[in-house]
């Protein structure tokens, strides 16, 4: 009789969890008085989650169980069938729905409850930079109370091979050797190097798989310059050529690459995109922006019409960055391309409108080319060593050696960006290397005690053999006195910013 209840108990609820919101009983609510569960629940692996729930006197069967929220197959774990939960965490990095059912064997009267659960490591929440050191590849880690230096080789015994070229997200099915079993929706970092593609585990630092383990037959010569996911599709650029796999495969680690797409000539390392449309890229060979989709084997081209305002025609230029105005997971957004003309070394911003890259508009995969700007030569914009796009306004972040700029994409106009006090931004005499306008905003609509909001400059300069990663709140044309400054040692080259609650939906490049 026992075995019955929890099977009918999980059916039960696997049927009602995409309704609930919220505690309540399917039968007499003031049955079972229940005390002693919080609505939010935070374990790291490994640890102890430890929950001691209050009952009124009564013979009772009680179960603990869990689903993770982010996975639509909505599998329920048992965690336990004790009142008193105490268990070790080895569940995967996710959010989930915490349910605690308790029966009482005379009325036969079943209540529920239900928290949310955030299960995450040490290295589940915080600033990654990716830097270079001794012409290899490592990982620092910066949180508000703690700091990891040299992660790879503290975990895996040595750096990645290689300088590094790209850190990437994606999710990978690893097959246990030890236990035989498939592990599905392993949160991970793409480190793409100049000797590797690696795909390391968020969760352990582990490295699951390297770039000859990511082919079904054919491995191409390992030269992978840029990773990209979500939208169904997710690929990277090896060698100029695009290769890509679709979920509907299958998760990667059982969905594998095979062969490039036709059509990929010289495909640069320059791109952008959010969740849910098509990459913008760029083949230098041919002088034209291009895509890859989930549905064709080749490289599109983004074809001109009869309503384009501009060709699709920059045979001559290179790019240098693609900035992204995010307008809303499922519109696309405005981009920002900067060109070099690679005879006089002029630079020009192709606007483009990013709804042509989301595939249920009709203007689907044709030239959004709505403005180019040929920047006046005396415009230090022109000599600009990087970029960020600011992700609310029309504002394009650039760096001149120590110096912090901003273009008004709006009024084609530039000027420095400073502090509220007038003070630069960046101190003398440290050389900008990288720049990131984070934006990440979450809220679980189960829970609203579940949010994380993230929005700063993210500025990362070198001076000598160190760095510094100053975090910078912004206001309008100025940013805010005092950032938070970390330190570490080494060449930095990219930032990135990891959260629990991260996934696909929320990545933009």
């Amino acid at each position: 009789m026992r075995s019955l209840f929890y099977c009918l108990l999980a059916l039960q609820i696997l049927s009602a969890c995409y309704e609930d919101k919220g505690n309540y009983s399917y039968t007499d609510p003031d049955t079972i008085q229940v005390g002693g569960i919080d609505s939010v629940y935070i374990c790291n692996l490994s640890e102890t989650l430890d929950i001691d729930p209050r009952l009124q006197d009564g013979n009772y069967d009680y179960m603990w169980m869990c689903f993770d929220k982010n996975n639509l197959r909505r599998k329920i774990d048992t965690l336990s069938t004790e009142r008193h939960l105490s268990y070790k965490m080895n569940l995967q990095l996710s959010s989930y729905q915490l349910i605690f059912a308790c029966r009482n064997k005379q009325t036969e009267v079943t209540k529920y409850f239900y928290s949310s659960l955030v299960v995450q490591s040490v290295f589940s929440r915080g600033w990654y930079v990716m830097k270079e050191s001794d012409d290899h590849t490592e990982l620092d880690l910066f949180t508000s109370n703690k700091n990891v230096e040299n992660i790879l080789t503290n975990t895996i015994g040595k750096p990645l091979e290689g300088k590094p070229r790209y850190l990437g997200f994606t999710k990978y099915t690893w097959l246990d050797t030890e236990s035989g079993k498939l592990i599905n929706q392993n949160k991970c970092f793409t480190i793409l190097t100049s000797a590797d593609l690696s795909v390391v585990r968020v969760s352990d630092m582990k490295r699951l798989a390297g770039f000859k383990d990511l082919f079904f037959e054919t491995i191409p010569k390992c030269n992978p310059s840029l990773w990209y996911s979500g939208a169904e599709e997710n690929g990277f650029v090896n060698n100029g050529e695009v290769f890509a796999y679709t979920e509907r495969n299958g998760e990667l680690g059982l969905s594998k690459f095979s062969y490039p797409k036709e059509g990929s000539h010289s495909v640069s390392n320059i791109f952008t995109k959010n969740a849910t449309m098509a990459p913008l890229l760029f083949d230098t060979e041919i002088g034209k922006f291009c895509t890859s989709f989930k549905t064709p084997d080749r490289v599109i081209v983004l074809k001109d019409t009869e309503n384009s305002d501009y060709k699709n025609d920059f045979h001559g230029y290179e790019p240098l960055y693609f900035g992204f105005l995010d307008e809303g997971m499922w519109e696309g957004g405005k981009i920002y391309a900067v060109l070099r003309k690679e005879s006089d070394g002029g630079r020009i911003i192709v606007y483009i409108d990013g709804k042509n890259l989301v595939d249920f508009y009709p203007e689907f995969l044709t030239n959004g080319i709505k403005k180019i700007v040929t920047l006046d030569p005396s415009m230090k914009i022109n000599s600009a060593t990087c970029f960020a796009q600011n992700r609310k306004f029309e504002m394009m972040y650039f760096s001149v050696k120590d110096k912090l700029y901003c273009y008004d994409l709006s009024n084609s106009l530039e000027y420095e960006i400073k502090r509220e006090n007038g003070q630069a931004a960046i101190p003398a005499g440290e050389q900008i290397e990288v720049m990131k306008h984070v934006v990440f905003d979450y809220q679980d609509y189960q829970d609203p005690n579940i949010k994380e909001n993230v929005d700063c400059l993210a500025v990362l300069t070198s001076s000598g053999g160190s760095y510094k990663l100053y975090l910078f709140e912004t206001m309008a044309n100025k940013l805010k006195n005092d950032p938070i400054i970390y330190t570490g040692k080494g060449i930095p080259k990219q930032i990135f910013y990891m959260s629990p609650y991260l996934s696909d939906v929320f990545v933009c490049y």
